[in-house]
């Protein structure tokens, strides 16, 4: 869609089976097709007359090993098929605008060195645009990879110069009225030479005689790589110097702007704990510069401060969400997936859909760098919710599949303590509901003293303390055992439980003030606990249990 919209193809469908993907298992397979062995990919259409008039067939090919293909390959090949659909077939555009548009979009994010191109320029040994008009089958093979990064070049400098407008209006003097029998590639080569030259006048260099078009035109792009690479190399000093303000400021289309913006958000973040103005940052990164390989780190930044900084769960979800959808050939996406799933089950405590997000992670990454750990947090969330049987076959899954990893020994005993406590647990809570309260303490207190490093053994705990309060009305031992927890077990998910039931205690022995003092201070330790709603409620009324 990004390309349909750069290029012009504003009501363009690409989903409507308009091309063929070929995707060959290895580079062999792929030369064998006829591809051209220095090349990753290439774009064919075939144009042929059926019952419903011309016809256009294309084809995109590459092979799987390919590097970066869907980043670099298959954008330059996709851009190649609708750059050629919207100047019409077959393409009648001069290879140093077709090879450099395509080129422009699949490198669209990364960091591109005008002090690179400026050093290639000052050897002497670039092709001028007069060269590269020629075509890159009359090109030197030696010089084949500098007719690509030439091209690319020539095409940013229009674009950022003059805008896509006038690149589209160049687009537009190559295109087809329909499907004529003529195209410029049908002429001979110094025709289609002539005729480049008439469209490149025509746009950019009117006031210029027709033999000097290409020469302007190439010294207006050489002094623009030049002027931009000055700036390059201001810009980069101040980098070095941490003048990170000044580059925004002086250089915003600087390539070293982004990376100005990353270092004033992670200065924020990690040296000022400014967690506002570090959001404030990485959110200008992204607003000014949504094609940069730093914007998906920014998103995935100010994600990770609202998950770990900001404590706030849901809003580190809807950005994690947004990177997914956004950034789909970042490779923080799979990080992204995992974090979406443990904020979810582990922060936000839902077992349920965050079973279902780290399921989909493990499915879609079965080899990603967290695969296994979400393995383990799969059986964790099964087991939390008291589905022992599912538990029991994520651990067995990790043992399967991860059989190296280092979460292994974890699921291991996980899977002795499930089967194991399991029939204790449930011996206690019949008991209970039998009334047997001394029996299901006994239990309780058993479980404790086999199992003392189990996950639940805070729980028992709190059971235990329950009992003595609301069925024994034992309170200075239901008192000990809450003491207990919140010493043992400050970080676990039974702390607040453990005192609010304290205050509890209080105000059922009448000590209303005593009572009032424990509340208050389970608002300050736990704001985010069941009980604080509630306790935060009776203390504005005045009440105390």
């Amino acid at each position: 869609d990004r390309i349909s919209k750069d290029i012009g193809l504003v009501h363009h469908d690409w989903r409507e089976g308009k091309a063929k993907v070929t995707l060959f298992r290895g580079r062999e397979d792929y030369l064998d097709s006829g591809a051209s062995r220095g090349s990753g990919g290439y774009c064919k259409w075939m144009i042929w007359r059926g019952v419903f008039g011309l016809q256009i067939d294309i084809e995109i090919v590459t092979y799987e090993s390919s590097e970066e293909y869907l980043k670099k390959v298959f954008p330059h090949e996709v851009t190649h098929a609708l750059y050629a659909e919207y100047t019409g077939f077959p393409p009648q555009l001069p290879d140093w605008m077709n090879e450099g548009i395509a080129e422009y979009e699949a490198n669209k994010a990364q960091f591109w060195s005008q002090e690179a191109m400026e050093k290639i320029i000052n050897s002497g040994d670039y092709l001028t645009i007069e060269k590269l008009n020629r075509g890159l089958k009359r090109t030197p093979g030696s010089k084949a990879h500098l007719y690509y990064l030439e091209s690319q070049s020539v095409v940013r400098f229009i674009i950022d110069k003059y805008g896509w407008p006038d690149f589209k209006k160049l687009s537009k003097k190559f295109r087809r009225i329909g499907y004529a029998s003529t195209s410029y590639k049908e002429l001979s080569d110094k025709e289609s030479e002539e005729f480049i030259i008439q469209a490149v006048r025509s746009t950019f260099c009117s006031s210029s005689k027709k033999d000097q078009a290409l020469k302007d035109f190439n010294k207006e792009w050489v002094e623009y790589v030049k002027e931009k690479a000055g700036e390059e190399r201001k810009a980069r000093k101040l980098l070095e110097n941490n003048q990170y303000e000044e580059i925004i400021n002086q250089y915003p289309k600087c390539s070293y702007a982004p990376r100005a913006l990353e270092k004033l958000a992670e200065d924020a973040r990690f040296n000022s704990q400014d967690y506002s103005q570090s959001i404030k940052h990485y959110q200008e990164l992204i607003a000014k510069y949504p094609q940069s390989e730093l914007a998906a780190n920014a998103l995935f930044a100010v994600a990770g401060i609202y998950e770990n900084n900001l404590a706030d769960f849901a809003k580190a979800r809807e950005l994690y969400r947004e990177l997914i959808e956004k950034y789909t050939e970042s490779d923080l996406v799979p990080r992204a997936y995992f974090r979406l799933g443990f904020v979810t089950a582990v922060r936000m405590q839902n077992y349920v859909e965050g079973a279902t997000l780290l399921k989909e992670y493990v499915h879609t990454f079965p080899h990603g760098k967290s695969a296994d750990y979400a393995q383990f947090l799969l059986g964790r969330c099964y087991q939390t919710n008291a589905e022992y049987k599912r538990a029991l076959e994520e651990y067995s899954e990790l043992l399967n599949k991860y059989s190296k990893g280092v979460w292994v020994d974890n699921a291991r005993k996980e899977i002795f303590s499930i089967l194991a406590e399991d029939k204790t647990l449930s011996s206690a809570a019949g008991l209970y509901q039998e009334k047997d309260y001394e029996g299901s303490l006994r239990e309780l207190e058993e479980f404790q003293a086999k199992y003392p490093l189990s996950n639940y053994a805070d729980d028992a705990l709190l059971q235990r303390g329950f009992i003595h309060v609301y069925n024994l009305a034992d309170f200075k031992k239901a008192g000990e055992i809450f003491q207990e927890i919140l010493r043992s077990y400050p970080d676990w998910e039974t702390a607040p439980s453990a005192l609010y039931y304290l205050g509890v205690i209080e105000d059922l022995e009448g000590d209303k003030e005593g009572a009032r003092s424990i509340y208050k201070e389970l608002v300050e330790k736990y704001p985010q606990s069941i009980w604080t709603d509630n306790v935060r409620s009776r203390l504005k009324n005045g009440k105390s249990g």
